[in-house]
This record gives structure tokens, sequence and C-alpha cells, in this order.
């Protein structure tokens, strides 16, 4: 007898392999629930996969992202295990539907250790020989099944038109015939289907193959100039479908599509139904399913991530089937589910999404055969393995520099000692927009190798990169051949085939290689054509009985292999320093001292319920907790922290985690209120607290300026705002008000405040600065004296403090130089001698230190070259030793990835080095499992030493200790009510009004413009800022790049206006002043026109240009001519004033992103208070001037640093 939720085999008929495929669709499609066929739709990150999180949210597939492997160097067998494992979890839901596993396998099974690497497709494409591209397919096919996935993101068919493309490598071709002809692979892949197959329907022939993927549909090879993620401008019948539609044909039998991240005359194209449903699935025929690139929805926002409902909504309706999400499930799943409640999206979408993904699953066989085949193993990394490129085909190029020096032809020995040379040169591995180049040359001075070496003896150069590269005519000249092998994978006796000799050269150039970037892009059919080598170009050798190789004077002979002692190149280990136990086994008696009242205070670890009962009595000190007491694993979990979105009770208790975090835009459910996020936090801290030691979680967030990413809380402007206020005593008022609204949530710790010293308004974090002068930024860092409490002056300098609950501990971040990275970069480098390095930048950490701040962040960038996340000089012997700092330093999110070039190319290695380095706490986010493998190994192989794990975690319990984490784990409800207080918001309004700085009042001195008169007839406001909550927040709002509209509770200008004027003052608001009103100009006594920037964070915010969006300057103009006009401007930094702007306009406010508090800019325009604000960074002319030096000789600003005029005084 069967549980009546229960389905056999027996009662239905989709389990019955003999039922055809669209009848055991819609028997199963009518069994399901909405849930289910939602879950159907998700597609997960298996970092995040759980048999838990499999069966509650019915997932219905599984992704691995580039190098996400399960652990350092696993072999196919053991992701079969894994993914077997995920199997099991699926099949024991209600409806034992299988999960189906996807991966990129884009040349061979290139994640998994020891599988066969084919050559990446720019160099199939040169081989024009479709039969060996299907065998490559077959190839992989079972190579990837034998490791129990289903489905590989590939091909892609992308027909690339600009080598600048950091994709270039993974098109066959900028021809589409030869990109139409080498979707042979698909066949390969999924196995060919029979002839009376119906059109579009997708196939697989049996258990050997695989899934296939159609990418990135459609154009993304078209982009201007190259960009990734770009616009491709086209018309439809002459070159969308002429040149990038055309290889999809081909390709009708595969089962799935993957649509670009690119745009198509500005539209993107996740969001096109016009080419994916109204083309691709209607007028092609597209039976199969059409799945998101990873996060695709996420970028559908501007900026990304912002709008994510609005996002779903299009995508699904657009016709998108499946969604990568591939972390952030949850919060996909509920707007899913509420949109389809909503009517927003029907469910006849959703059926015909599950439709189609089911589709794909019966056609694969996965009900009956759902588990991996391990007899397959034997194929992987078999000697069978195929010459993809035949004798172009080559290794990949190492990421060591040549060691070849001018002199390595002096001295004993010379060119007659050689009979020929082969130089190796090309490009450092990259994917996607790291790739993208604006100037492909060969990386490494490679061309200056090549000529070094040509000079002197005979040479032959092969090129190892994804696209055609400038090449030096001196070089040319000098070399006696020139081979391009690209990107040839693991078989590089395919090389030595062709240059000895063996077989003859048959590659033909699959793309046109250009003499000059300016030449770009090439076109083949133009008459001004005139390549270096043009497409198709390829010589052969030419005396076949001779070898193309050997020694002047010998007869052509058999080659043998060289011996290892003959090749083997022994390099010495680059030594790391490590942090040394010495220096902690020799504390001083007062820190001994403040250990033990430390552990005084907190002499018993709670239980699990929160009672006071002894669970493990802390006997010595607080060091000897972590040397006697905490385990191996209860070490490494304390230095992890992770985000909520995969924080559950299991992974916290199982893998000791020591910290959570939110994410810019994670919360427990949109417009969470503080009471919501409390009962979120707690929920995670009696997970903690039932582990073995029962040791609480610190949980942090992003409260920048207020605790942002908290529906209804006070929202303070950016502190370029603060900077201008010059008032410390002000900021340190706002950094109480934020420890109280933060602790109300259950939030501990803030990743605030950022202390960087300007150098250049370009870079995309400006307004995270209080200014460009150290000065300013030291004064600004009571803040933390707010936050975490004012320390008595007894308290030992470099240790960390917080005076109680109703504070909050900080981090000064990001340490150090970020402010001054060239041309402003975000993650750049900043160039500059230590003593400028610790003159400007270093200065305001020692104001944070004395302090007590408890935590300190790395930077993402890098000092002269060295990236501080791995920095052992600055971490460790500046920070921690020169400056005694002792809490915990903390990386930046996915902060170790950086390290390797190209990021997360080498993880273990990152962690290794950024530990090593003093990284205490590392922010992993999702990926803590591989991030607790790679160290666990570190640790056993003597790489990272245990006495650098013991100091990590000595400086973690220190802080969680003094915040008294071990006697309050859990949320003082009682200051639930401060949260968005009267109290509170008057503190911000004031702040609002002090930094406000007056650049401009009056045309004539003698008549100033402000104040404004409140009792007006008529006033006329204008423009995007002026009633957007969120353009008047800025990023760092809700979301880390921040929205426009009501985001949260405020007043925007237009209300506060509105409350500021008399009754019978008539205030009209128009977003974009209309002719009509412009025309009747002079029914207004003056114009307040409201601008500035969109809301954005990081690198999103670099800018180059600087001019005010949305036509600003244009706008301005145009009211002010007709109209006396106010302008106020909503930026993070100085822009571009044109003159006109500034000769026009009666006068002019910067109002920074001031925040919920609109009331501030009209208690000053209308005169009930004076403006008090003060540049804090000087005002540029013209960009070309950036960056400003105020001690320069030729420093001529705009408005100089410390400018600001009042009404009362000019």
């Amino acid at each position: 007898m069967t549980d009546a939720g229960e389905v056999t085999a027996m009662d239905c008929v989709y389990k019955n392999p003999n039922e055809g495929v669209e009848d055991r669709i819609q028997d199963l499609l009518q069994r399901m629930t909405v849930e289910e066929k939602i879950g159907q739709m998700t597609q997960i990150h298996r970092a995040v996969s759980s048999a838990a999180i499999i069966k509650d949210f019915f997932i219905g597939n599984v992704c691995n992202s580039a190098g996400k492997s399960g652990n350092k160097d696993a072999l196919s067998e053991d992701w079969a295990e894994m993914i077997d494992g995920f199997q099991t979890a699926a099949l024991e839901t209600r409806l034992a539907i299988p999960i189906i596993y996807g991966l990129d396998a884009v040349h061979g099974n290139n994640k998994f250790y020891g599988t066969t690497i084919f050559s990446h497709n720019i160099g199939l494409g040169a081989t024009r020989d479709y039969d060996l591209a299907r065998i490559i397919g077959s190839a992989t096919a079972l190579e990837v099944r034998a490791s129990g996935a289903h489905w590989v993101f590939a091909p892609c068919v992308a027909v690339c038109k600009d080598p600048r493309w950091g994709r270039c490598l993974e098109s066959y071709s900028e021809d589409t015939d030869v990109v139409c002809n080498m979707t042979s692979i698909v066949s390969g892949l999924q196995g060919p289907p029979p002839e009376g197959h119906p059109a579009g329907f997708p196939f697989l022939a049996g258990r050997n193959n695989v899934v296939a993927c159609a990418k990135h549909f459609v154009g993304d090879g078209g982009t201007e100039m190259g960009k990734n993620e770009g616009d491709t401008i086209a018309s439809y019948e002459l070159d969308l479908e002429r040149i990038h539609m055309a290889p999809y044909l081909n390709c009708l039998a595969v089962s799935a599509v993957m649509p670009s991240y690119s745009r198509w005359n500005g539209r993107k194209l996740h969001g096109d139904r016009f080419l994916m449903t109204e083309i691709l699935k209607d007028k092609f025929g597209f039976k199969g399913c059409l799945v998101s690139d990873w996060s695709g929805i996420e970028k559908m926002g501007e900026p990304r991530g912002s709008n994510y409902r609005e996002c779903v909504e299009a995508a699904i309706n657009t016709g998108i089937d499946m969604v990568m999400v591939p972390y952030r499930y949850e919060k996909f799943i509920n707007e899913l589910t509420s949109l389809v409640k909503d009517g927003k999206i029907l469910m006849s979408r959703i059926d015909d999404a599950v439709e189609r993904i089911l589709r794909l699953k019966f056609t694969a066989g996965l009900f009956e055969h759902p588990f991996s085949d391990i007899s397959l193993l034997k194929f992987v990394g078999c000697k069978c393995r195929h010459n993809c490129l035949g004798c172009r085909q080559s290794n990949r190029r190492s990421r060591n520099k040549s060691g070849l020096r001018e002199d390595s032809f002096g001295g004993d020995f010379s060119n007659e000692d050689f009979s020929y040379a082969i130089v190796a040169v090309g490009e450092a591995p990259y994917a996607e927009s790291r790739g993208d180049d604006p100037e492909p040359s060969i990386h490494f001075d490679g061309d200056s190798i090549v000529r070094l070496v040509a000079e002197k003896i005979p040479t032959v150069a092969i090129l190892m990169t994804g696209r055609p590269l400038v090449l030096d005519m001196t070089m040319l000249e000098k070399v006696e051949a020139l081979v391009a092998a690209w990107l040839p994978g693991t078989e590089g006796d395919g090389i030595a085939d062709s240059v000895f000799g063996d077989y003859d050269f048959t590659g033909k150039l699959p793309m046109s290689w250009f003499r000059e970037t300016e030449q770009l892009p090439m076109n083949p059919e133009a008459d001004s054509y005139d390549p270096l080598f043009p497409l198709g170009f390829g010589l052969k050798s030419t005396k076949r009985e001779v070898q193309v190789c050997h020694r002047r004077g010998d007869p052509p002979r058999e080659r043998t292999a060289p011996s290892r002692r003959e090749t083997e190149t022994r390099i010495p280990p680059r030594e790391t320093p490590t942090a040394s136990s010495s220096s902690e086994d020799h504390e001083t008696e007062a820190e001994s001292s403040r250990f033990r009242e430390n552990e005084a205070k907190s002499s018993r670890f709670r239980d699990r319920n929160g009672e006071s009962s002894r669970f493990h009595e802390v006997s010595q000190s607080r060091r000897g907790f972590t040397r006697s007491h905490g385990v191996f694993e209860e070490k490494i979990g304390q230095m992890t922290q992770i985000e909520r979105s995969v924080a559950s009770h299991d992974v916290l208790t199982d893998y000791f985690i020591g910290s959570v975090q939110s994410g810019a835009g994670s919360w427990p459910f949109e417009d969470a209120k503080s009471s919501d996020w409390a009962d979120m936090i707690d929920g995670f801290q009696r997970s903690a607290l039932a582990s073995r030691l029962g040791i609480p979680i610190i949980y942090g967030t992003d409260a920048v300026h207020g605790n942002n990413n908290v529906y209804g809380a006070t929202i303070f402007p950016h502190n370029i705002g603060l900077g201008a206020t010059r008032d410390a005593e002000l900021v340190k008022r706002i950094g109480a008000v934020t420890a109280l609204e933060v602790r109300a949530s259950g939030i501990h710790w803030t990743f605030a405040p950022c202390v960087a010293v300007l150098g250049d308004p370009r870079w995309g974090r400006c307004y995270e600065s209080y200014g460009e002068a150290a000065k300013i930024v030291s004064e600004m860092s009571s803040i933390i004296s707010g936050l975490q409490g004012e320390p008595p002056e007894e308290h030992p300098n470099g240790y960390p403090f917080l005076a109680g609950r109703n504070n909050l501990i900080a981090c000064a971040k990001h340490f150090v130089g970020d402010g001054g990275t060239d041309k402003g970069l975000s993650e750049g480098n900043t160039i500059a001698s230590y003593e400028d390095l610790e003159r400007i930048h270093v200065a305001p950490y020692l104001n944070c230190i004395s302090q007590g701040v408890c935590t300190v962040m790395a930077s993402f960038s890098s000092w002269n070259g060295s990236r501080l996340h791995s920095d052992y000089y600055l971490l460790t012997e500046v920070l921690k030793q020169k400056l005694g700092f002792k809490g915990f330093l903390v990386s930046d999110w996915d902060g170790l990835e950086t390290i390797s070039e190209p990021q997360g190319s080498d993880n273990r290695n990152c962690v290794k080095l950024g530990i090593n380095a003093g990284i205490d706490m590392v922010m992993v986010p999702y990926k803590y499992q591989q991030f607790i493998e790679d160290l666990t190994d570190l640790v056993e192989s003597g790489e990272v030493q245990m006495a650098r794990i013991n100091d990590a975690v000595e400086k973690i319990l220190r802080v969680k200790f003094v915040a008294g984490l071990f006697e309050y784990p859990l949320t003082d409800r009682s200051l639930l009510p401060t949260v968005g207080c009267k109290e509170h918001r008057e503190v911000a309004r004031e702040a609002v009004r002090k930094s406000l700085v007056l650049l401009k009042n009056g045309k004539n001195d003698d008549k100033p413009f402000l104040p404004l008169d409140r009792t007006a007839e008529r006033i006329l406001v204008v423009g995007t800022h002026a009633d957007d909550l969120g353009n008047q927040c800025g990023g760092w709002t809700k979301t880390k790049s921040g929205q426009s509209g009501k985001i949260t509770l405020g007043t925007t200008l237009l209300d506060a206006i509105k409350a500021a004027v008399g009754d019978k003052t008539e205030v009209i608001y128009e977003k974009t002043p209309s002719k009509e009103t412009l025309a009747s100009c002079e029914d207004f006594s003056y114009a307040i026109v409201a601008l500035g920037e969109p809301p954005y964070a990081e690198m999103r915010g670099d800018n180059s240009e600087l001019t005010i969006p949305l036509n600003g300057n244009n706008i301005v103009t145009a009211v002010a001519e007709k109209i006396p006009t106010l302008v106020i401007l909503f930026t993070g930094r100085p822009m571009v004033l044109e003159m006109p702007v500034l000769e026009k306009t009666e006068a002019l406010v910067a109002a920074w992103f001031p925040g919920t508090e609109g009331q501030g800019m009209a208690d000053v325009i209308f005169g009930d208070y004076d403006f008090e604000g003060k540049l804090p960074l000087s005002w540029f002319k013209r960009v070309d001037q950036l960056p400003l030096n105020v001690d320069s000789n030729f420093y001529d600003p705009l408005f100089p640093l410390g400018y600001g005029l009042n009404c009362n005084s000019g």
C-alpha cells in the first residue's frame, strides 16, 4: 500500500518508458503543484545544494561554475559520487523527478582533473574539419557522462566580428559558414538524430551522450568594439539573421539554448520577447529549453540587481524557461510564486516552461537512468586522445615569465651553439569580460623576447593565443617561422608533430589577422580590407621529406623524447612569510591580564536555549581555550564568514561557522523590517549556540550610511557629504544612532567606516570617502567612537573596544590606499612610495586604532602591483606589528579570489597567500566548503602553520568576547522602537543641512539669490532627483548599487519643498520640463532643478567622463534661460559643469547623496539655517586635470578644497 501522495510506475504514464515522451510530459505536468513546477524552473549552484534544499524547494537543476570543484583536483569518480548524491535527494521527492546537472565543458570536460582538454573553439575553427569537431563532441560526451553530469553549456556558436572581445576564443570564426559547419559538434555531443526526427525537438542518442546547449542567443559576437555583454547594433534581416542567427538553424535538434548577456540595439537579450519567443521558439520552431545565463536575470536590472521582481517578470514572460539563479534561489522562487499569484505571469507560461524542461529530461533518459555509469570512467583522459588542432595544437602558455636576459647569449656560449630556437609566447589565461582587450598584444613582453632570440638564432615563434594579436613588424622580419597555435589544450605533442614534420600544417585562419587595432572590426567584403593575413590564410611545409627542425649539418633523424633530467626546470619555491608564534608567546603581562578579565566575565558558555548552565568552563586564558578546547575544524570554522542565503542550522553546526553576513540586497525578504531581521539572525545564533562549544556567530552587514539594508531605517548622507560638514561631533552622533538601529535588527557588526583618502573622483567609491585630505578623513573617523562607544583613557592602544549592547562593532576599510589608485580605477593599483602611502593613506587608521576599532578590512586594490589581500608586509608587519592592531583582519567579499590572475584561477594558492599574509577571517561568501577544504589541506601539508591559525582565531574570539556576545548573543528587542524614530531622523536632517555646499549664490555678488522666498506665488520644480528617494539616497541603499524610486521611508526634496512653502504657494513638478511649461515662464517666481547621478556602487561607478547624466546640463540651461534657477546636484563627487550652466543659473548647491531626510535641504534653501558645508575635495574644471593635487603649482580647480559660501557673508 502506498501513501496518498506517492506515485508509482504502476499507476502513472510518466514513469513508463514505453509511453511517448509528449504523453509522459502531460501526465507528469498535471500531477505537479505550482511549487514543484517553479522548482523545476530553478537551477542552483552545487555549493548551495543539499538534500534538504533539493527536497524542500523541489529543485530541478544544479550547475557548476568555472573552477568550483567539490574538492582539490577532484577526479571524475569524485564528481559522480557528489552528483549521484544530489540525484538521490531528487528521487526522494514526491514525484521523483530527477535533476539535470550542467557545467561549462567548453573544450573537453575542462573543469575536472585528468580529463582530455581540447583546443578552444577558435583553434577548432582553424581546422575546418567538421568531422573532427563531431568526434571531439563524442569524446567530450563520454568524459562528461563519466563524471555524472548530464548537460554541457556548449557549444558557443557566436560569430566573432571583433577580436577585442574577451570571448573570441569561444567562437569558431568570424565567418558564418565556418561557424555553421562547426556546429557538427552538437551531433557529437548528443548523437546524430535519425532522418525522421521532427525539426526543433531535442534529441539524445543514449547514455554515452550529453545534453548540449547552443549559446549565446543571439549576436554576442557582434557587439560594438567587441565589448563583452555589450550592444550589437545591427538590422534584423541584413545582419542579425544573416550573420548571427544562421548557426542556430544548424542546431535545432540541440536540447537547450542560452540567451546572451548582451543587447541588440539597446535591448537586453534576456528580456527580448521578439527574439526569444517570436523568432527562436515560434519562427524557428525550437522545442527545447531556454536557460538563462549565470545570474542573467539580475543583469537585466540597471544597475545590476535592482528591480529584481520586475526582472523576473520580464524574463519569464520573454520566454526563459529555466533560470540559472545560482545562489539566490529562495528569492527567485518567492518572487516567481508571487508573480504567478498576482497574475503578472500566467500559469500557461509556467506550464510551457516546465513542459520544455521535462521534454529535455525525458529525451535524455534521466527517468530511466538517473545515476552515473561508472563503466565510462575508463574513457576519461584515455590514450586515444584526439589531437583536435592537428599540427596547430599546443600546450597552454605558462603564467611564469621567461627569465631570459640580454646576457643570456654572452659569456661562454654563442648562437653557434644552437641550431634553432623555438619561442612560445602568447596571452595569459582569461575569460569573458576579463579578456576584453582594446589593444590585443603578446603578454609578458613577448615581442621583445622573440626579437631578442631571433636576432641571434634562427627562430620559430609559436603563438598561444585566443585571437589574432598586434604583431611587431621587427619581430615578423626576424623570425624564420611563425605558427598560430591558439589555446591548444593538454596534448602538446600535436605541435611537435607539425613543427618536426611528421604531419604537414593544414590549419587556415578562422579570423582576419589585423595589422593594427584601428582596422577593427575587419570586413573581408569591404574595399578597405587590408589585413596582415587574410581570413583563410595558412601555409604548408614545402619539403615534406626533410623534417622542419633539426640541427644544422645533421641528417634528418627520428625524434626521441628527452629525459626528465634534460627537460625539467626546477624553480625554487617562493618563500611566503608565515606568522610566527613567538610574537604571540611573548605577550605582555597587561595582555594576559586583559584576557583573564574577559574570561571572568564569560566563564561559562551557554547552551542552545541561551540558559546559563555550564557548557564548557574556560579554565585557563582565552588563548588556552583556542588551543586546548577548540578542535581544528572549529578553529577553521571561526575563520569562515558565509552569506545568509547559504546559512542553515546544518551548515552552521556541521562546519562550526564563525560569522554570517548579508550581501547588499540580501534580505530575509523584500522590505523586511528590523524585527524580521532580528528573527532571522536569532535563528542563526541559536544554531551556533547548539554547536559543541556554543561559540556565538558574529553577524555583519554594510551599514555604511545608516542601516541601509533595512526598510524604514534612518539613512544618513554618504561619507562625502559628512566630510563636507567638518563636524566630527555630529559624525560621532551619527555613529551612535546607526549602532542603535543596526543592533535593533540583531546585527553585531558593520563593515564601516570607509577611511579611504580620495585621490581621484573618477573612482566609483568616491562617495564612500570623507574627502581628499588625510586630515579630514582622520577627523571624521570619530564615527567609530559613535558606533563602538568611546574607550576610556586607560584602554590599551590597539585593542578592540565595545562599550555595551547599544554599540556596534566597526570595521575600518579598505586597508590601504584604495582611494589612491591610478586613474581612480576600482580595485586598481596605487602607485606610491611607502612614505607617501603612510603619510596619506595609512594616517586615518592611526585614529581608528586609537579609538579601539575592532576590525579592519583589506582592500581589493594593489600597491605598486602587490595585491593587498596577500601583502604580508602591509597587513602583518605594518598594520599588526608597527601600528599594533589587535583586532581581527577580514577579507573583502571573495577577496582571496582576487589574488590570482585571472581571478579565481587558483583558489588553494590564494587561500595560502591570504592567510599567511595575515587575513584572519575570510568573507567566502558562498564557497565555504571549498575554502574550508583548501585551508584544512594547507595546514595538514604544513603550508599554513598552526600558529597562524591560532593567531587568527585568538583575534576573532577577542572581538567576540569584547562585544559581549557570549553573555548576550540574541537581539535586544527593546531597541526596536528606535528604528527610524523622530529623534534619529532629526540627527539625519541636521547632517543634511550641514553637508550642503553652496557653490554659487546670485549672478552678481551684491545680489544673492538665496534664501528663497517661501511665499512665492508659483514655483517650478524639475528633475530626476526632486521626487525620487532612491536617487536621493544613492548606492548602498536597499541593494549594493541602490535603486531609483520609493525604496524606503523618507522625505524627498519635493515633499520638503511643499511642506516648507506657504499655503498659497503653488508648486508645479515635472521630471523633465515640457515646452508648454517653459513657454509660460513668466508665471514662475523661480525654479528648482534637482538632478545628478543615478545610484551606483564600486566599479559600476568608475567614470572617466563625469558628466551630469540624462542630459543634465541641457535641462539646466533650458530652464535657467527662462526662469531664475537654483540647481541642486545629487552626486557622489564633483561633475563637469559646463559654462552655460555656471553662467545662467542663479545659485548652485552640492547636496551629494543626502539620504532620507530631504527636509534638511529645505531648511537651508529657504533660510531657516545658513549653509555651513565646505568642499571635502577639489572641484575640477575638466577631467583632463585629474587627479588634482592641492599642493601642486598647477592646481587650478573650478572650486578649491574647502570652498563653500553662505547666505549671510557670501
